[in-house]
């Protein structure tokens, strides 16, 4: 069960998350995400900022990830499978890969599903929540703060009082 959620995990890595296909021609973007070449192109192209971050892209700065399309093609060219009698099968399109990634997501409880995304996202909401609660802290101790100078102006103005 948890090898195939790593596998899972590292299929993920290996997707776009534009087309939701393997990489063939993998780039990394100003804006640190890993995009298919041809998606990201036409993205650009039409909208000019990030698909995540909207801050804006060029085409011209795409930058060619060969380590990631080496191990997508590896990854390509292992997805074959076998029946019961051992016959080799037609190899698996990789959107139906995809497919089955994101339907086991919906099936799989909160926590697993953690533990299959990636490294990325993972970092992300790590940062979210440390945001957060830096947030919660400010206000608190800002909230805390005045009420302790209202409270003393109020003690201050009945002892002058009497």
């Amino acid at each position: 069960m948890e090898a195939s959620m790593q596998s899972i995990a590292e299929n993920d890595d290996l997707i776009c998350p534009i087309t939701l296909e393997l990489y063939r021609d993998p780039v990394i973007a100003a804006d640190g995400h890993i995009y298919e070449r041809e998606a990201i192109t036409k993205w650009i192209l039409e909208n000019g900022t990030s698909p995540f971050s909207r801050q804006p892209l060029s085409v011209e700065n795409l930058q060619p990830d060969n380590y990631l399309r080496h191990l997508a093609a590896q990854r390509r060219n292992s997805a074959t499978s076998c029946n019961a009698n051992k016959n080799v099968l037609n190899p698996l399109s990789f959107s139906q890969i995809a497919q089955l990634s994101i339907s086991s997501e919906r099936e799989r409880p909160i926590a697993t599903s953690v533990k299959s995304t990636s490294t990325r996202t993972r970092c992300i909401i790590i940062m979210a929540i440390i945001i957060v609660a830096i947030f919660i802290s400010l206000v608190t101790g800002l909230s805390l703060a005045s009420h302790s100078n209202g409270s003393n102006d109020s003690t201050s103005r009945v002892t002058t009082g009497s």
